[in-house]
């Protein structure tokens, strides 16, 4: 997997990515979109509309702080709900707060791990930034794997 919107960059034990988007909401949803790929095969989630939807708000110090807290509590729903976030609604997004509709898919846990690349334990703080770039933001981050 790799878009010019989510690219694996190397990295001796973890899985390292560097995400893009034209605008910060765009750069949360490319995350969202990457890290569900990440999470599970693509054949997964495909297939009948999604039937999990949340509305999550979380306060933050800057765009960093928030997509740290977005991707942790993406894990939080794949490992202990075993709920793939697929896609998101963005309403509200500024350096301190995040507020969204988020959809996913419930999936089978045994037919999920059978096929998933790796598993993701964390995610990491290690490398992990967010940063306007020409042409809009970037971000780089490290899942433990």
């Amino acid at each position: 997997m790799g878009t010019e919107d989510w690219k694996f960059l190397e990295h001796t034990a973890d899985i390292y990515v560097e995400i893009s988007g034209k605008s910060i909401s765009e750069l949360f949803l490319h995350a969202t979109k990457g890290f569900s790929e990440l999470l599970a095969p693509a054949r997964l989630l495909e297939g009948p509309p999604d039937d999990f939807s949340l509305t999550w708000k979380f306060n933050g110090d800057g765009y960093d702080d928030l997509l740290m807290s977005w991707l942790k509590e993406m894990l939080y729903y794949s490992q202990v709900e075993r709920i793939v976030v697929t896609s998101a609604d963005i309403h509200v997004l500024t350096p301190e707060v995040i507020e969204a509709t988020i959809r996913g898919k419930e999936l089978n846990s045994e037919e999920w791990l059978d096929e998933a690349d790796a598993e993701i334990k964390a995610v990491t703080y290690h490398n992990f930034r967010v940063g306007e770039v020409p042409g809009g933001y970037k971000a780089w981050v490290v899942f433990d794997i």
